[in-house]
């Protein structure tokens, strides 16, 4: 991993506004399995040069779930969703299903884990 690192960084500062790299770049990081800052802004920002950067923006959601930042995650997702074309709305129902899941995990009243998994639900049915 280390060598395509080395290799997208050189890339960067040759070609700094292309989106391709950058998604490499972040893809690189999502690769590797482990989450950082770095991974999520380079993702971030891959997704800011992008002409269609839901999928780039599903990925960051995906690993700010991993970190525990479920609020973050869920707003991710929906800056996906009013990025995102009809050809990954499925995918992007199915993360705001799993990030409205996992926070009725956080909620201390009922009411408020009910009304969680009732937006899960609804959004996993679309």
């Amino acid at each position: 991993m280390e060598i395509f690192v080395e290799t997208l960084e050189k890339a960067l500062k040759f070609s700094f506004e292309e989106t391709h790299i950058w998604a490499q770049y972040g893809l690189t990081f999502h690769a590797a399995g482990n989450p950082s800052r770095k991974s999520m802004s380079t993702i971030k920002e891959g997704a800011r040069h992008s002409k269609r950067p839901a999928s780039l923006l599903l990925m960051k959601a995906q690993e700010e779930f991993l970190r525990g930042w479920i609020a973050e995650g869920l707003k991710t997702v929906k800056e996906a969703k009013g990025e995102g074309g009809h050809k990954l709305m499925q995918k992007v129902w199915l993360y705001e299903g799993i990030g409205e899941f996992l926070m009725s995990f956080s909620q201390s009243t009922n009411r408020m884990k009910m009304n969680h998994l009732t937006n899960s639900l609804n959004a996993l049915q679309k």
